[in-house]
Order: structure tokens, then C-alpha cells, then sequence
């Protein structure tokens, strides 16, 4: 884990990416804007980090899956996680569309600069309608 000065369960964070130098580089940005940071440099490693401790934010590069399931779509799934952010391609639509759809309330083009992610990270959670975080009025 990185950790930065700040302290407190809600400043823990996930910064998983799809290689060593990648995930490095995410989460001294993620560090930097206080977060304490537990990277993954892979699918496996970003699971084994989510069952090993409860954090309730996460940054996570869209290419990650296990098998066919996107990595995104596990994590949208587990109760406890109240800001999901996809980490992805400029200017790629249908890589952007599968991260909304997998569960992603927020989207940043690479590269990740602490402005677009400190944006996503504060913006208030959504996710379009037909995903798991998805709720009803009636």
C-alpha cells in the first residue's frame, strides 16, 4: 500500500492497472491526492486486494477481465463500493461505453492526471440505467 498523509477508511483506495509501470504511476497520482493506495498490476491482484480489504473506492483500467467478465463489473457488484472509476483509452467510445456499462460511474481517458481524477473521484456517483448500481422511483 502507498499512503499519503491523510488518514481514514474513506481515503483508501484501489488503483488497479493492466502492468507494474501503469499501476505505479496510478496510484502515486492517486497518493498525491491524498488517497492511501493499494495498487494491482492485474485482474488477479486487483480481486486479491478487494478480498483481503473493504475499500470503498476504486480505479480500475477497463482492459482488466477475468475470463470474459470485466474486472469493472465484479467490483460494481460488491456492496461496499460507492465510487468506481474506469481508467481507459482517449477516444475510445466502445471502450468508454463498456466501462459505463460494466458499472463505472465515472470514466478518465489516459493519461490519468491528478485534475481528471481528483474530477471523477469527487463527481456524485451514477451509473446508467441497466447496471447493477442502478435503482428504481416509482
Amino acid at each position: 500500500m502507498i499512503r499519503s498523509t491523510e488518514r481514514g477508511r474513506e481515503r483508501e483506495i484501489l488503483a488497479a492497472e493492466h502492468d507494474n509501470r501503469s499501476a505505479k504511476d496510478l496510484s502515486e497520482v492517486l497518493a498525491a491526492l491524498g488517497y492511501d493506495v493499494y495498487p494491482a498490476a492485474s485482474a488477479e491482484e486487483a480481486m486479491a486486494v478487494m478480498r483481503s480489504v473493504v475499500l470503498r473506492a476504486a480505479v480500475v483500467a477497463v482492459e482488466l477481465a477475468l475470463g470474459e467478465e470485466p474486472v469493472l463489473s465484479r467490483l460494481s457488484h460488491l456492496p461496499a463500493i460507492e465510487r468506481l472509476v474506469a481508467i481507459g483509452p482517449a477516444g475510445d467510445a466502445e471502450m468508454e461505453m463498456l466501462a459505463r456499462l460494466s458499472g463505472a460511474s465515472a470514466y478518465v481517458s489516459r493519461p490519468a492526471t491528478s485534475e481528471k481524477l481528483a474530477a471523477a473521484l469527487s463527481a456524485p456517483a451514477s451509473a446508467p440505467s441497466g447496471t447493477a448500481r442502478r435503482t428504481e422511483r416509482w
